[in-house]
């Protein structure tokens, strides 16, 4: 099977390094991709192939490092450059996410080094950051309730415990593990315990994610106080205490 053409994103609004970066890859006849600002990549179309980012530090709608930590778990391996060569800066960078981090002005086999290396990582990590992305695409299809019911559930909690945490009737949360369940593409606790883990978690559960160290959310998730709701678990309740007609 032959693989795609791999693709280098160059994200700069500055002309020159754009340049610089262009004369540096020629010699390798790496395909490349332009965008001017960080709103520009998020909207250019992503082939499917293996490729790198090369980020420029002194971006014009966020830093270099706030785009690098909002892409590291969802895009392809990047590599910081920078017009000044501070080991504060690279260390930054590198906790970001980077896989390297480069000065100008730029020497041509130290780019060539990193962009293969980057591409090859992009390689090994493609499978399994599509199949995060699609997780994560399942997640944020149940509702609240149900994202509520799972972050219990993966605990492993009970459907009598899960309906006291929640105010709801066993019924109810047993519709919720089913839906769950269905949604979630899971054929057993374990496989949607391995999902949660899995999912990367981008700071609230309103983000519609499960979290990467997913029991640290189920804990707190566990600890949140609860508004308990009147509607299931009172009716449940009536339907146990007020005999029917037909027994009075």
């Amino acid at each position: 099977m032959t693989l795609p053409e791999p693709i280098v994103f160059i994200i700069s609004g500055d002309f020159d390094l754009r340049q610089a970066l262009v004369v540096g890859l020629a010699a390798a006849r790496i395909r490349v991709a332009f965008a001017r600002s960080a709103a520009e990549y998020f909207r250019l179309a992503k082939p499917d192939a293996p490729a790198c980012l090369l980020v420029d530090m002194d971006l014009q709608d966020m830093s270099g490092l706030e785009f690098i930590r909002k892409t590291a778990t969802t895009d392809a391996p990047a590599v910081m450059i920078s017009r000044h060569g501070e080991i504060r800066t690279s260390v930054e960078a590198i906790k970001a996410g980077a896989i390297d981090f480069l000065t100008t002005p730029l020497e041509p086999a130290a780019l060539l080094h990193a962009v293969r290396a980057a591409l090859e990582r992009d390689l090994q990590t493609r499978p399994q950051r599509f199949l995060r992305e699609n997780l994560k695409k399942r997640f944020q299809a149940l509702s609240q309730r149900e994202r509520e019911a799972a972050a219990l559930i993966v605990r492993g909690l009970r459907n009598k415990h899960i309906a006291e945490k929640l105010g709801i009737s066993m019924v109810t949360v047993q519709i919720h593990r089913g839906n769950v369940m269905r949604k979630m593409e899971a054929h057993s606790l374990a496989e949607l315990v391995r999902m949660a883990d899995m999912l990367g978690f981008d700071g609230a559960c309103e983000e519609g994610t499960f979290s990467n160290a997913a029991i640290e959310w189920i804990h707190a998730s566990a600890r949140r106080p609860l508004q308990r709701r009147q509607t299931d678990s009172t009716i449940g309740a009536r339907a146990t205490r007020e005999p029917s007609r037909s027994s009075r």
